[in-house]
């Protein structure tokens, strides 16, 4: 695998923000959906937030394939969150 030299450190600060922040909080707002819990404007602002920074970092991932399953797996994580959190704004509706 080849890793731009530029790319090593940003993919670095990126990975250890995702293990730390990123991905315990998404586990638990996956949690929190998926036991009825509608999320919060500051869930959902967390959520719009990780968005956009996915989309920003899409052509780093296309320069490094290796993490190209990583991203997929966490864009999905964040799909399951939104599914189930649109499903509960729904069901709160009716």
């Amino acid at each position: 695998m080849y890793t731009h030299s530029s790319d090593r450190a940003v993919l670095t600060a990126l990975m250890r923000r995702l293990a730390k922040q990123r991905l315990p909080r998404a586990q638990a707002l996956l949690t929190q959906v998926e036991s009825g819990i509608p999320l919060s404007e500051y869930d959902i602002s967390f959520l719009e937030h990780v968005l956009s920074d996915t989309r920003s970092i899409l052509p780093l991932m296309d320069r490094n394939p290796a993490y190209q399953n990583l991203y997929a797996q966490i864009i999905l994580l964040y799909g399951a969150i939104s599914c189930r959190a649109l499903d509960l704004e729904q069901e709160n509706k009716r």
